[in-house]
């Protein structure tokens, strides 16, 4: 951090054995040229400061391995521990509070304040560590057993295991409180008044790294070689930042949060002198930018009056925004912000990590005072309750208008059990609205306080009347056809879906009056996502849906929609690997530091879900398939992580959707790639009828007695069904060719297949020539040029290509052999169709050796008699002939 000893032999580095794992852990600095590089090498190693452009950082052997493929000079350095230090292996050798306790004596003393102040305190295991050691959170109160309608407030220090300074101060403090309480009224106010938790040590592994009785050797990471304040889920960056699994630690913090209610909190670091305030991963300030830097800037201030020169004054003179310093994905900060509606701080107390045991009591007097103000930041602001007109508690959530944002989650929400509520904000005059399901919004404006005081703003909501709200499902293709069984949902409420009868009506009984987000879903429909409001002249809503418009590759390539490709690499469509069909779309072949991108734009016609399916098998934690709508990421996968349907709901209009996978400058692990299939959209906005209609021509070769089918694809992307009609031009005079149908009907969002026939029945040699033509039902029509070349003249089942084949017997009556060369293929797709072009029979043989014959014994004895065309297809191509079915 900010005092670096460097080693004088440049590859020395220090490492570490943990009890759990042989671990080791690099201490380092490198020079950057660039701010924007942070972007990417805070998602491969833990930075554990910047200066400038230099940049300081931990790692792993994994982590360093990676980083080196960077390129940067790498200067490895001894971390900033002190050699003096003293362990305390009694209770009572801690009394002067100038030793670190052995891991035994931690767990005594936490023991005896239970012990020795039951009525003011209680320790809770909130969780064990890799190692078996406990994460302790004792609770002090003046009614410890009781849930009371205060704050709650939370310190925990020493997330990483090396800086320790705030677990003493933390013991200290714990101490300092329940000593205190009978005798200095300050202390006891804030006892009387907040739930105080505190949390000394939220690493023992990494601090007892060395054994459980010396600190000496403590590491940043935990037991598992893991950074923890890495491994929380990230407002930006989703679930697993760090590509690693939650570790016990961390799921013991998260499990904290979710049963309690913690209003304000600060984790204790060292490295460095500063309070580091939200947000860590996000550029833009929090809404309650100004609260944030008060407070940090109270803590330093008070730090540096208690203090000799040039204590917390680094940064901002004590104080920086988590971002402007370094973004940290996965850090505790912003986890507990945002997804508790907490405000944490993190305070960075020491410079150097591990400090002189000796000099322990000196940080103790230039923080105790700055520890005890800060806390008592969680009593000022605006506190209420919310109960009902009986005066019952009610779990509302509380949102100052004009000043809350959902994007920071900065609302918060009344306690169930006694119905507070504490919004922490900077002096002023505030509206805010307490809303509930079942109550009717209430607001109460000009809410006033001033400097270090609160103000109390009580909420009686008052029962909403209800309502019984019904509608009609019906199918949007087949004209006022009801749905039967459509699901209907109100989102985020207390209520359980309803479903349509056989006339496509349902029923919500008992509903409050209000502004609600519905959802109706059906198989084989698209989700549609609409708002409604209800209220006594508004109790009908109807809704139509339409097939979903559906992307499954089985086109065998992009053209389907306007698929764009960007980045290093193109994606491709794989027909070895796949969720259904034959297809699925796979990433580009990239290299290190590069990525794959397939994206598309799209008009909706309404909300809805899209949903697709997706597999991965990359280097875990490091190799990501990313998935974005409208450049926002909504989630990314890495490791191997089988099929799996993904689903996330968008608006109606005008939208980007965007796969990437990206790697990163290191090794490669699995087959180093993604897989995407079976996407489903909302239903597309399209003001006419129009086919997409491929391919756009016919080439192919035939030998004489040889005939071939290929496949017209039409798909309807209009906004209503679609007649169309086939013909082919000078049909008496090419009798070569033929059709299976020469008109149909297409769905919404739906396909149909023309079959054309080509044979070569003893026809001279030559080029021959036609068009089909396919008309829609506005007349517009579609030409596709058909071209057939006869080579030669002469008798033979054999195809003229580098993989031959016979059939026989043909005619055959039950079963039928087929011998043929796998020419360069690694696959054998064997396809048998009826004459009206519908799919009888079809095998697919992988695993095939190029170059090698083969002999396939087929049973059709099921099959009635007539004509059949045998496709067979390679990765060369595919060739048909036709067979004949007797009786036998």
């Amino acid at each position: 951090m900010k005092k670096i000893i460097p080693i004088t032999i440049f590859v020395l580095f220090t490492f570490i054995n943990s009890f759990a794992q042989n671990i080791t852990e690099y201490y380092f600095k490198f020079d950057i040229q660039s701010r924007s590089e942070i972007e990417k090498i805070t998602r491969i190693i833990s930075i554990d400061n910047v200066q400038g452009n230099t940049v300081f950082a931990f790692a792993n052997e994994k982590e360093l391995s990676k980083f080196k493929l960077l390129g940067y000079k790498i200067e490895y350095l001894q971390k900033d521990v002190s050699k003096a230090i003293t362990m305390a292996t009694t209770v009572d050798q801690m009394a002067s509070w100038d030793r670190y306790p052995t891991y035994e004596v931690y767990r005594k003393m936490m023991k005896n304040f239970e012990a020795n102040f039951p009525t003011l305190c209680k320790l809770d295991s909130i969780g064990t560590t890799i190692d078996g050691r406990k994460l302790y959170v004792i609770k002090i109160s003046d009614n410890v057993n009781v849930d009371e309608a205060e704050p709650e407030f939370f310190y925990s220090s020493t997330m990483h295991g090396d800086e320790a300074t705030g677990f003493i101060l933390m013991l200290r403090f714990t101490d300092s409180l329940l000593t205190s309480y009978g005798n200095q009224t300050a202390i006891a106010n804030l006892v009387d008044n907040i739930e105080i938790y505190i949390n000394p040590n939220a690493n023992p592994d990494g601090t007892y790294n060395g054994g459980n009785s010396t600190v000496s050797s403590a590491t940043r990471y935990n037991g598992n070689g893991v950074d923890l304040n890495r491994n929380f889920k990230d407002p930006v960056d989703g679930d697993h930042p760090d590509g690693q699994v939650w570790q016990p630690e961390t799921v013991a913090m998260m499990n904290f949060a979710n049963n309690h209610k913690i209003v304000m909190s600060a984790n204790f670091h060292g490295g460095i002198e500063l309070a580091n305030y939200p947000w860590d991963n996000w550029s833009r300030r929090h809404v309650d930018d100004d609260w944030f830097i008060r407070v940090s800037r109270n803590y330093a201030t008070s730090a540096q009056e208690n203090s000799p020169a040039g204590y917390f004054d680094d940064l901002d003179n004590g104080i920086t925004n988590g971002y402007d310093w370094y973004p940290v994905a996965g850090g505790r900060q912003d986890y507990y912000t945002y997804f508790h509606n907490s405000r944490e701080v993190t305070m960075e107390i020491s410079n150097t990590k591990l400090v002189d045991s000796s000099t322990l009591p000196s940080y103790w007097n230039y923080n105790k005072e700055a520890l005890l103000q800060f806390m008592k930041e969680c009593t000022y602001g605006i506190h209420g309750t919310v109960k009902n007109s009986v005066g019952n508690p009610v779990k509302a959530m509380i949102f100052v208008e004009n000043h809350d944002l959902a994007i920071d989650s900065s609302m918060v929400f009344s306690d169930s059990e006694n119905g507070d509520y504490h919004r922490l904000i900077e002096p002023g005059t505030y509206n805010a609205t307490a809303s509930a399901y079942g109550y009717i919004t209430k607001t109460i404006n000009n809410i006033t306080f001033s400097s270090n005081s609160s103000v109390n703003a009580d909420f009686v909501l008052e029962t909403a009347e209800t309502y019984t709200f019904t509608g009609n499902i019906t199918d949007g293709i087949s004209t006022n056809t009801p749905i039967e069984n459509a699901k209907i949902t109100l989102q985020n409420l207390p209520l359980a879906p309803v479903y349509t009868d056989i006339s496509g009506n349902y029923i919500f009984n008992n509903v409050t009056e209000g502004e609600y987000i519905i959802e109706i879903s059906k198989p084989n429909y698209s989700t549609l996502i609409d708002t409604i409001e209800l209220f006594s002249d508004n109790l009908i809503y109807n809704f139509v849906l339409y097939p979903p418009f559906i992307e499954d590759f089985e086109t065998a390539d992009f053209t389907k929609i306007n698929w764009q490709h960007s980045g290093n690499s193109n994606w491709i469509i794989d027909n070895s690997t796949k969720f259904e069909g034959v297809y699925s779309a796979k990433s580009g072949v990239i290299s290190n530091s590069n990525s794959t991108v397939l994206s598309v734009e799209l008009d909706l016609a309404h909300s809805g879900n899209i949903s697709f399916y997706r597999k991965v098998s990359s280097e875990s934690g490091y190799d990501y398939l990313k998935f974005y709508i409208d450049n926002q990421l909504k989630n990314s996968w890495s490791g191997t992580q089988d099929w799996e349907e993904i689903s996330y709901s968008v608006s109606e209009g005008v939208h980007t959707f965007k796969w990437e996978y990206m790697k990163d400058g290191a090794e490669i692990a699995g087959s180093d790639c993604a897989w995407i299939d079976y996407i489903s959209f909302p239903n597309l906005v399209n003001e006419d009828t129009s086919l997409t209609v491929i391919p756009s021509s016919i080439i192919d070769t035939l030998l004489n007695e040889e005939d071939a089918i290929h496949e017209i694809i039409m798909y309807n992307t209009g906004i209503n069904s679609n007649s169309f009609s086939v013909s082919i031009e000078n049909a008496t005079v090419n009798s070569w060719i033929s059709i299976n149908k020469s008109n149909g009907t297409i769905d919404v969002a739906l396909t149909d297949t023309i079959l054309v026939t080509l044979s070569n029945n003893s026809l001279a040699t030559g080029n021959y020539s036609t068009n089909l033509i396919i008309t829609e039902e506005d007349n517009d029509t579609y030409i596709i040029p058909v071209n057939m070349n006869v080579p030669i003249i002469e008798s033979t089942n054999n195809i003229q290509s580098e993989i031959n084949y016979s059939i026989y017997p043909n005619p055959f009556s039950s079963d039928f052999a087929i011998e043929m060369n796998s020419g360069k293929s690694s696959f054998i797709i064997i396809q048998l169709f009826d004459y009206t072009g519908n799919l009888v029979f079809e095998k697919i043989q992988n695993n095939i050796i190029p170059n090698n014959r083969y002999l396939f014994n087929e049973s059709c004895s099921d099959l009635n008699t007539g004509i059949y065309f045998l496709k067979i297809s390679t990765i060369e191509g595919s060739k048909s002939k036709k067979v004949i079915k007797i009786q036998k």
